[in-house]
């Protein structure tokens, strides 16, 4: 299925640990993305410093280690606004794609989501991932 690009208005917002560990910044730089350090802990604090920052409409958290591929954003979006959904999430355990997530992750994650699916009667295959795409007011 051919999938055209997504809207062209979008800004790349990273946000790094409290005290940068490595050369993001620079990198960020280099290729135009907007560089925030998280003003809270865990992963937690920074999806919160991500929303209190987001200027767009829409609003793409991805986890910046490598277990989620990013030529599947076109297809979170078109899915998100053609179907007008609150949310809509990204998986890394479908048959066409790939995680780098070592194996002991993916046995994790497998095991907490079908715990997710039972309790919460979401059939989804990734409710635990960081590759979502919602509406920035909702989040606000």
């Amino acid at each position: 299925m051919e999938i055209e690009k997504c809207e062209t208005d979008y800004e790349m917002v990273v946000i790094d640990s409290t005290e940068p560990l490595d050369n993001t910044a620079e990198v960020c730089e280099k290729w135009g993305a907007r560089y925030i350090n998280q003003e809270e802990p865990s992963f937690g604090g920074a999806f919160r410093t991500g929303i209190k920052y987001a200027n767009k409409e829409k609003f793409l958290i991805m986890d910046a280690n490598g277990s989620h591929q990013t030529d599947r954003i076109p297809a979170i979006y078109h899915k998100f606004v053609e179907e007008n959904c609150d949310v809509v999430i990204g998986s890394r355990y479908v048959e066409v794609d790939v995680t780098n997530d070592v194996f002991t992750s993916q046995v994790m994650n497998h095991m907490l989501n079908f715990c997710y699916r039972i309790v919460l009667g979401i059939d989804a295959k990734d409710i635990s991932t960081e590759y979502r795409m919602y509406r920035t007011a909702d989040l606000k």
